[in-house]
């Protein structure tokens, strides 16, 4: 019988853990979401030597928004999610643009590939009111 994977990344909020003092780390399926949330947010030359990483929301949010931007944005996460989440299966993206030009929200809806199970993360960049 083939034993589950469980994955493990550090807790990018660097709190510490009270009973070994180290610093705390996300298991399972909140790996898996902490680390598609950091991909969605890279930015340009975060990332050394991978000038292709990043789908450059954060700049993006303050330029012409022609009646593209959305297939545009939505085939970017796509693409870095295929490419540098091997742990998911991709289902779908959707984007919407927020009630000023200057906000979007992403929905990324995936299943990790070890257990298959419907999972959503959502991300609103832009102002909040």
């Amino acid at each position: 019988m083939a034993k589950e994977k469980i994955y493990k990344d550090l807790d990018l909020s660097f709190d510490i853990n009270p009973l070994t003092g180290d610093v705390g780390r996300k298991t399972g399926v909140d790996a898996i979401k902490q680390s598609l949330k950091n991909l969605l947010l890279y930015n340009i030359f975060e990332k050394p030597y991978s000038t292709q990483f990043d789908i450059g929301v954060r700049n993006l949010l303050f330029e012409n928004k022609g009646k593209g931007f959305e297939n545009y944005l939505k085939s970017r996460v796509k693409l870095l999610i295929t490419t540098y989440e091997p742990r998911v299966t991709l289902d779908s993206v959707l984007v919407k643009m927020g009630s000023d030009a200057n906000s979007v929200g992403i929905s990324v809806y995936y299943s990790p590939i070890e257990t298959q199970t419907k999972d959503t993360l959502e991300l609103f960049l832009g102002k909040y009111k």
